[in-house]
């Protein structure tokens, strides 16, 4: 089964494939979790460090330096460092995603295994061994490997039947998980 595409990824597509990428340990984990954007979390992130650090200030204006209210300062100022770190690599993996443009992209499966070829760019290859299952999401299917080392493969939806037939078929014992 050969797919090929040659366009761009969506904004919903970009967001989606950063989301499942820095979930992608717990999805190894348990491959039905539920999991919510990334870019929602780091938006309740901020809004929660924002009303903490009012919270403090508050409370250092007011003059109250005791100890509890220097630690949850301190506590709150390293979340949000960490929080603003995190989102800027988030950023970073949604930015790429989203400017790649029209890459010509050939996706070869086999009863072997997946070879994933950008033309002209890169080149990869797994063996359906490696793979752990299969995830739908709402824009794009994503092929999941069985530790945090390997290699996943995403491909367009509208794939999915045509995905399912093919494992039938070649009888590739991988779990589809919609």
């Amino acid at each position: 089964m050969i797919i090929e595409t040659n366009r761009s990824l969506t904004e919903a597509e970009a967001k989606e494939i950063t989301t499942v990428i820095m979930n992608a340990r717990q999805l190894i984990k348990n491959p039905t979790k539920k999991i919510s954007s990334i870019f929602r979390f780091c938006r309740r992130g901020a809004i929660f460090c924002a009303l903490g650090l009012l919270f403090f200030s508050y409370f250092l204006i007011r003059g109250d330096r005791d100890a509890l209210t220097l630690t949850g300062t301190l506590i709150t100022i390293v979340a949000v460092i960490f929080l603003a770190v995190f989102y800027s690599g988030v950023r970073k993996t949604y930015r790429t995603f989203l400017s790649r443009g029209d890459e010509h992209v050939i996706m070869n499966l086999d009863e072997k295994g997946i070879d994933y070829e950008v033309v002209g760019n890169r080149r990869y290859q797994s063996s359906w061994e490696n793979v752990a299952f299969i995830r739908v999401f709402q824009e794009m299917i994503y092929m999941m490997p069985k530790d945090i080392t390997g290699m996943i493969f995403s491909v367009e939806k509208k794939y999915l039947e045509e995905l399912k037939s093919f494992l039938k078929e070649n009888q590739i014992l991988v779990q589809v998980i919609e």
